[in-house]
C-alpha cells in the first residue's frame, strides 16, 4: 500500500502478529519512490519459493555479494538512470544518479549519488581526465544535505584545477516511514537542506559497525567483561542502549542476517528526530549491514568509465574525505587489504584506489 493510512495500518497488524518476513522494495514497480524507497513489511514469501526467505537467511552469515566469478557486465541490475540535473555555479551540472543494489537474494534498494560536473569538461580537463573528490556523508545524511553542508561544489566553481565532485550517500535500508528515509531535495537552498542534516535514516556498513553484537549486560565499563559468555563477539554497546528511547534505527539488511536483531516500535513513540520506524534495533549495531563495498565500486566504476564529454574521470587522481561516519567509510574503502571486500584495487575499472584521504572526526558514538 503507498497511502500513509494504509501503510501504517499494514505495519502495526504485522508487529501485533509478531511476523518479521521479508522486507522488500520492488526493483520495477511504479510505487518506488525516487525520492526514497518505500518500506512494507509481509507476512509471506515474496519469491516463488518454497522456502521462508528469513529461515534461509538464518543459515547464513552476511551475504558477500563479491563475487570472483561475476562478470563485470553481471555487476549491474540495472545501469545508472539519470534522476535531475540542474546547472550549478561552475556553469556546469549537478546531476543525481540512481541504480538498484542487492544485498540479498529478496532484497533490493536504489541506491543514489551526486555527480557536480564542471564547465566544458574536455577543455577543462582535456588529457587523462579531471580528478575525483568523493564526498562521503555522516550517518543519517543524503545526497543534498551533505553537497550543501560541505559545499565543495562551490569551491569547484573557483578553482584553478577543475574536477569532479561525488557526493556519496549511505545505504537507505532503515524500516522507517518512506518520507523519512531520505530529506533534501535539489530545489531546496543550502540553508534549508543544511537543516535537514543528520534527519536521514542512512548509515554505512564500515569498521565492523554493521556487525551486530549482544550488549554486556551492565552499565558501566568497570563492570562489563571483555566478552559475553556464549558469544564470540566482544559487546559493541551496554544494557541501557538498548531501551527504545535510545537504540537505534532498525535496518533491513540486518533482519535479513537475523531476525531477531531488531523489534517492534509501538507507533506512540514515534516523534522527536522521527529516525525511529515500525522497528528499533534490539542489538549492538547502530548501522546497516548493507553491501556498501559494492555500492562504492560501481559508483567509482561508472564515473571513470564514461565517455569524454560526460564525467571524464581521472581513476589516477581519486580523493576520498568525509565527516565522522563518512570519514570512517573514507578510510574503510581506501584499505590496503587486497583480500578484503573494500578493497578497491582491482575493480572492472582497474586500480580505484585513493591518492589521499581527507577523513574529519572519523569516529562515532
Amino acid at each position: 500500500p503507498r497511502l500513509w493510512e494504509r501503510e501504517r495500518t499494514a505495519c502495526a497488524a504485522a508487529m501485533r502478529a509478531g511476523v518479521v518476513a521479508a522486507i522488500c522494495v520492488a526493483l520495477c514497480s511504479d510505487a518506488v519512490s525516487e525520492k526514497a524507497p518505500e518500506v512494507h513489511i509481509y507476512n509471506k514469501p515474496t519469491v516463488d519459493d518454497d522456502k521462508h526467505p528469513i529461515k534461509e537467511r538464518r543459515a547464513l552469515d552476511k551475504i558477500k555479494l563479491e563475487r570472483s566469478n561475476v562478470s563485470c557486465s553481471e555487476r549491474w541490475l540495472r545501469k545508472p538512470e539519470l534522476m535531475e540535473e540542474t546547472p550549478n555555479p561552475d556553469g556546469g551540472k549537478f546531476q543525481v544518479w540512481k541504480f538498484p543494489l542487492a544485498f540479498s537474494n529478496y532484497s533490493i534498494f536504489w541506491r543514489r549519488f551526486g555527480v557536480d560536473i564542471p564547465a566544458d569538461i574536455d577543455k577543462a580537463c582535456p588529457k587523462h581526465g579531471c580528478p575525483i573528490i568523493v564526498d562521503f556523508p555522516g550517518a543519517y545524511g543524503s545526497v543534498f544535505t551533505q553537497r550543501a553542508w560541505t559545499k565543495w561544489y562551490r569551491y569547484q566553481a573557483l578553482a584553478k584545477t577543475k574536477f569532479i565532485l561525488i557526493t556519496a550517500e549511505g545505504s537507505p535500508d532503515a524500516v522507517a516511514y518512506a518520507d523519512d528515509v531520505l530529506k533534501g531535495q535539489a530545489n531546496l537552498t543550502d540553508q534549508q537542506n543544511v537543516k535537514l542534516v543528520d534527519s536521514s535514516v542512512t548509515t554505512w556498513n564500515v569498521l565492523g559497525w554493521g556487525d551486530p553484537s549482544p550488549p554486556a549486560n551492565a552499565t558501566s565499563c568497570d563492570a562489563a567483561p571483555g566478552t559475553i559468555t556464549g558469544s564470540s563477539r566482544t559487546p559493541g554497546c551496554f544494557t541501557p542502549a538498548l531501551e527504545l528511547g535510545m537504540a537505534y534505527a532498525c535496518y533491513a539488511s540486518q533482519l535479513a542476517t537475523d531476525p531477531k536483531t531488531c523489534r517492534p516500535w509501538a507507533a506512540e513513540k514515534r516523534g522527536g528526530t522521527g529516525r525511529y520506524g515500525p522497528m528499533a534495533s534490539g542489538q549492538c549495531a547502530s548501522t546497516t549491514a548493507a553491501n556498501d563495498w559494492d555500492y562504492v565500486k560501481l559508483m567509482l566504476e561508472f564515473v571513470v568509465q564514461r565517455n569524454a564529454g560526460d564525467f571524464h574521470g581521472d581513476r589516477r587522481r581519486i580523493y576520498f574525505t568525509g565527516q565522522s561516519m563518512g570519514g570512517m567509510a573514507a578510510l574503510q574503502f581506501a584499505s590496503p587489504d587486497v583480500s578484503s571486500i573494500y578493497h578497491l584495487g582491482q575493480t572492472c575499472a582497474g586500480d580505484l584506489r585513493p591518492a589521499a584521504v581527507v577523513a574529519g572526526s572519523a569516529g562515532g558514538g
